[in-house]
């Protein structure tokens, strides 16, 4: 997978927990044994923090990627004393300058988490109305300009290999919801030697369990990310409320990565 070899169809999902310091937003010292147990824009003091969190886990046997997260719209005001942004008019617009210096915070922050804090790749949040996933949806991308660049950015900051994004077709959290198979073609015939595809399954709405429909399933962007020059290689990761059994059923019937078991 990327620059790793993995040996195994079960890994842990990306997380997102607040082992960190309120005012710095530093990782507090509990994170390396946390994240050795299970195994934002890097800054020179999370760098330093990040980098004893990765050692931890390396020295375990096992690899860690950096999920880049960029909040927009559903972001909490009083936090940080700003106001929420999004790609369009809600809650306030992102201006053509301010989404190209989003643009090099990832490319930045790409570069610090591989190349300085240790990690051995980046998994881009493009799921759950956060801001990536805002550009994707047709729910409230009202633009009409043409602007892209977080995943672009992060390939030429670490190389694609090391590269992964998990966007969620099926989540309706904060009111989104759409199809991806353009997406993901898209990313295959641009990006084709990614470390992994990241979907999360219909049966899981952010962190609500959901019946989904008979149809509702990711057969269609299994099959889209397996086509063409150098499917063998392209990995697909599922993830969503998965037992023991229906992990081991994907695995064995599909052979993906399995992204469970928190």
């Amino acid at each position: 997978m990327g620059p790793v070899a993995v040996r195994h169809c079960v890994v842990l999902a990306l997380l997102a927990r607040v082992p960190a310091y309120a005012t710095a937003h530093v990782p507090g010292p509990q994170a390396a044994t946390y994240y050795a147990q299970r195994h934002s824009n890097l800054r020179k003091c999370r760098i330093e923090t990040w980098k004893k969190t990765t050692d931890a886990v390396h020295a375990t046997g096992s690899y860690v990627f950096c999920q880049l997260w960029a909040i927009g719209r559903p972001a909490i005001p009083s936090l940080r004393n700003m106001t929420p942004i999004a790609i369009s008019e809600l809650p306030c617009p992102l201006t053509e300058g301010e989404i190209a210096s989003y643009i090099v915070a990832y490319d930045t922050a790409a570069h610090n988490a591989v190349h300085l804090a240790g990690f051995d790749g980046v998994d881009v949040h493009a799921a759950n109305d956060y801001l990536v996933d805002q550009f994707i949806q047709s729910v409230n991308n009202t633009r009409t300009n043409k602007w892209s660049g977080a995943v672009a950015a992060c390939v030429k900051a670490i190389g694609e290999e090391r590269l992964a994004i998990c966007p969620s077709p099926w989540s309706a959290f904060q009111g989104m919801h759409a199809t991806f198979s353009y997406l993901v073609r898209a990313l295959r015939d641009a990006h084709s030697h990614m470390a992994n595809l990241h979907i999360t399954k219909a049966r899981t709405s952010s962190t609500i369990d959901v019946i989904p429909a008979e149809h509702e399933n990711n057969d269609f962007l299994h099959e889209i990310w397996h086509k063409g020059e150098d499917a063998s290689r392209r990995i697909f990761m599922s993830a969503g409320g998965d037992t023991r059994e229906t992990a081991l059923n994907t695995a064995e019937e599909k052979g993906d990565l399995v992204c469970s078991f928190l």
